[in-house]
């Protein structure tokens, strides 16, 4: 198993925010239930995300133009969760890493 940090809809418990518009399980609202599907916080040594990752996370989101940085905060809650080797796979295919 692998550790990530990922954002669940704080509306919509058990909902997360999508990883973006390509995501075939996504909703209207932008999310999807299907967690290899969600925005991740990933390390790339695939060691265990701490805060100082969730930090600069944020901070390199704040800076996107065109992006609501204060409506994300407020919507989305981070949690960890557990990937699986299978869901891992998904993520680095659709990722190009």
């Amino acid at each position: 198993m692998f550790k990530a940090i990922a954002f669940e809809s704080t509306e919509h418990k058990g909902k997360y925010i999508s990883d973006g518009p390509d995501v075939p399980t996504m909703d209207a609202n932008g999310l999807t239930d299907v967690l290899e599907e969600s925005l991740l916080v990933i390390r790339i040594d695939l060691k265990d995300p701490v805060k100082r990752d969730l930090s600069d996370f944020y901070e390199f989101i704040s800076d996107v133009p065109l992006f609501n940085y204060e409506s994300f905060r407020k919507n989305a809650k981070p949690i960890d969760v557990k990937l699986t080797k299978k869901q891992l796979k998904v993520i680095i295919t659709r990722n190009e890493w």
